[in-house]
């Protein structure tokens, strides 16, 4: 009598752990067309991550650019960007990278930061009909951070100031 609930217990659990890999197979096998197909609608919006970042005594919530596609697209067809947000572009080695105004419909701050995070350029107030000038730092920067026009100036951020991570 005790191996038949043995074996009623084994038929239970057997039973319910296929129901979970079926659920789980299930899930995996919408959701990854579902966010692909999200992610072209969408474009940029979706970020598979983002970090916080505090420069001056202001936090920001940003996205990160870590590849050429990335880094090519940046902040190009957004109609916008919310306050305390930004875009960091994450180079692999420091070197003068060039940032330009194509197809950006808002004025941004640039801020050219080095492998400390110490920033080492800023450009202000970079309007969309600057197109097709290329802002360059002065000094090699390994990343570059794109925030509101009128950032810098609001939080006081001059060259030298260092970034953190969260």
């Amino acid at each position: 009598m005790d191996s038949g609930r043995v074996n009623v217990n084994k038929l239970i659990i057997l039973g319910t752990k296929t129901v979970i890999c079926h659920i789980v197979f299930i899930v995996f096998f919408f959701a990854i067309p579902v966010y692909k197909e999200a992610k072209q609608v969408f474009g940029s919006v979706i970020k598979v991550y983002s970090e916080r970042l505090i420069l001056g005594e202001k936090a920001l919530i940003i996205d990160i650019a870590d590849d050429p596609e990335e880094r090519t697209k940046g902040l190009s067809g957004r109609r916008s960007l919310a306050e305390g947000e930004g875009l960091l572009f994450v180079f692999d080695q420091p070197d003068f990278y060039g940032m330009w105004m194509k197809d950006m419909n808002f004025s941004i701050d640039i801020i050219w930061l080095d492998s400390t995070k110490e920033v080492v350029s800023i450009v202000e107030y970079v309007s969309p009909d600057t197109f097709p000038k290329v802002f360059k730092p002065t000094r090699a920067a390994l990343y570059v951070l794109e925030v509101n026009a009128g950032f810098v100036e609001k939080y006081g951020i001059k060259i030298g100031d260092q970034a953190t991570s969260l």
